[in-house]
């Protein structure tokens, strides 16, 4: 007779799996085998073990891999923007120098000073070119004094008419112009008094206020067509090359002489300065329009250019037009 088979015991739950309910003093649950309450026992870390604490040193060495780690990260955050920071204020400072107009007074300075090397070659002494090149450093910061004075007092206008300029674009604040014309004028003075004589210091400074008279008020010169055309002329015309070759000739142990070529020079880009001076309000007419104090001046050049070619001057002994924009 086959022995009876005992009754299956009921299952219980190891102790330590049971612990925390026997200690709050509620009755032991028991886990079914799909839903483990140890790490040990799911499916994510089946056939792992537990991992031993880490030394006190082992941490300390983490620690402090990861704060370097994250001041690394931090810098290398940090380096873009400041890249870029600098990057823009150079663009915007190129364009407040007006590039054109650099590059005009460069070509046309190095040109005098070529010719008038070329008149008196036995006289070159190279090392001349250092002062030959801060002539050409102050003439650059006499330009950029001048163009950027006129941008800080034609912001509303600028904003119409050349809204890529810097101050106009909102790149450069008005106080950061005034802080570049300043040391502008400050470097090319301090240039002209330390290198060169009394004489071309006085035609620099003539240029420095000529500029000045043109934008700022009370004067604003450049309202009235006659004195702005005859200040532009003046000032990148006849005392550029006059003033460039004076210096040469003086730097060179000559007395002042004109001569053809050079003389030719000098009216030819007098009377080109005086062009540039009329026909570069053409292309301002809209802001012209919105600052009422230069309506007069932009009709009278606009009537000048667009009616001059339909007059017959044979039949007009008298001629008044009268142009409302």
């Amino acid at each position: 007779m086959a022995p009876l088979a005992s009754p299956p015991l009921p299952y219980r739950a190891p102790a330590f799996l049971a612990a925390p309910a026997i200690r709050s003093g509620r009755p032991p649950r028991l886990l079914s085998p799909s839903r483990s309450a140890s790490p040990l026992l799911s499916s994510g870390c089946a056939g792992c073990f537990p991992r031993a604490p880490r030394a006190p040193c082992t941490a300390a060495r983490e620690r402090r891999r990861d704060a370097v780690r994250t001041f690394s990260q931090t810098d290398a955050a940090g380096q873009a923007p400041l890249s870029k920071t600098l990057s823009d204020l150079k663009d915007s400072c190129w364009r407040f120098l007006r590039p054109h107009t650099i590059r005009g007074t460069a070509l046309g300075s190095i040109a005098l000073v070529a010719r008038a090397l070329i008149e008196n070659s036995h006289l070159i002494n190279w090392w001349l070119l250092f002062k030959a090149f801060y002539g050409l450093v102050a003439l650059i910061c006499g330009n950029g004094y001048i163009v950027g004075i006129n941008q800080i007092y034609d912001v509303a206008i600028d904003k119409v008419n050349k809204p890529y300029l810097p101050i106009a674009a909102g790149d450069l604040s008005v106080e950061s112009a005034w802080l570049l014309v300043t040391l502008f004028a400050i470097a090319g003075f301090s240039i002209v008094v330390l290198n060169f004589g009394s004489f071309i210091t006085s035609l620099y400074c003539l240029g420095l206020f000529l500029g000045t008279i043109y934008s700022v008020p009370p004067f604003r010169l450049k309202k009235y067509p006659v004195a702005a055309f005859l200040i532009i002329a003046m000032v990148r015309g006849f005392l550029l090359n006059f003033g460039v070759y004076y210096a040469t000739r003086a730097a060179l142990g000559l007395t002042f002489q004109w001569s053809s070529p050079v003389a030719f020079i000098t009216c030819f880009v007098t009377l080109f300065a005086l062009v540039i001076a009329i026909t570069k309000d053409l292309p301002d007419v809209e802001g012209d329009r919105k600052c009422t104090c230069f309506k007069e001046h932009a009709s009278r050049v606009i009537t000048i250019f667009i009616l001059m070619p339909k007059i017959n001057w044979s039949n007009h002994q008298h001629l008044v037009i009268k142009t409302k924009l």
